[in-house]
């Protein structure tokens, strides 16, 4: 899975062949040989920042509760440091 603003660029270099860089918002993050290590290296990044950044973890729940079978909405506190509640969207019949 590739997060947001994450992007994985196919690069040809002569010396090394072919590689792939990752960048996130313009900036490189890392060049790899193997699309299955820079894919690693996104989903290490997005763990780290799930455990280390408020509001970029509020977000993310707020895009899987409402992308799930049974919808849900995530209410952060209003100073954005943690979750006060999460209400379940009732489905319309």
């Amino acid at each position: 899975m590739i997060y947001k603003n994450h992007k994985i660029k196919k690069r040809h270099n002569s010396i090394l062949g072919i590689h792939y860089i990752v960048t996130y918002n313009g900036s490189l993050i890392r060049a790899f040989n193997w699309i299955k290590d820079a894919v690693k290296c996104i989903n290490d990044r997005h763990n780290k920042l799930m455990a280390t950044n408020w509001n970029y973890a509020i977000k993310e729940h707020i895009k899987t509760g409402l992308e799930s079978p049974t919808p849900y909405k995530v209410i952060p506190y209003k100073n954005g440091i943690g979750i006060k509640k999460i209400e379940f969207i009732k489905p319309i019949n």
